[in-house]
């Protein structure tokens, strides 16, 4: 079970139980649980991994993470983007995000060109990834929020 999880179990069975008892007791719960919560929210097991990530081995696991993070934003984007088009402009904004991805790829590609067999290569790749798909996330969002289609 997820330490979170353990810890949420713990608090709901401290509740149940003081909620039963005086109400003295519950101005303490209420401490006991902010004391409690505040030591697991902030307990170094829950801390972003890719905070202190040193090796390289870490690092390109860093970087690939924010890259699926990045992606996971682009495709609810792009979605909502989609249903709201009719069926001429979803067959282009399909044809153009294909076209894009396959762009986005093979820059990526390029970009860790120099560094290809080297330990830094999925470092670089999964990072060109990630910030090229957050630009990619910012334009289609631009177009939910009613930009232009075309860029200036």
């Amino acid at each position: 079970m997820d330490p979170r999880e353990t810890a949420a179990c713990m608090i709901f069975l401290i509740a149940i139980f003081w909620h039963l008892l005086t109400p003295m007791k519950n101005i303490l719960l209420g401490l006991s649980l902010y004391v409690f919560g505040t030591l697991v929210v902030s307990s170094p097991s829950m801390a972003d991994p890719c905070d202190n990530a040193q090796s390289q081995g870490e690092l390109n696991r860093c970087e690939a993470l924010n890259f699926q993070a990045a992606d996971a934003r682009l495709n609810v984007v792009y979605k909502k983007l989609v249903a709201g088009q009719d069926a001429s402009m979803k067959q282009k904004l399909v044809k153009a995000q294909r076209l894009w991805i396959q762009f986005r790829d093979a820059n990526c590609e390029y970009e860790r060109g120099g560094m290809d067999g080297g330990s830094a290569s999925q470092m670089i790749y999964f990072g060109c990834l990630a910030q090229t798909t957050k630009v990619r996330t910012k334009t289609l969002n631009g177009y939910l929020q009613g930009g232009p289609m075309v860029s200036p």
